[in-house]
C-alpha cells in the first residue's frame, strides 16, 4: 500500500539509484581495465 501510494516517488528514487549504480559500475570497470 505504501509503494502504491507513493508510486511517483518510488519511480524517481529507483531512477536515481539506477543512474548512480550504472555510473559507479562503469567507472569501476574502466579503472579495473587500466586503459
Amino acid at each position: 500500500e505504501f509503494w502504491v501510494g507513493n508510486e511517483e516517488l518510488v519511480g524517481m528514487y529507483e531512477k536515481r539509484l539506477g543512474e548512480a549504480g550504472y555510473i559507479s559500475y562503469k567507472l569501476a570497470r574502466t579503472n579495473n581495465r587500466g586503459d
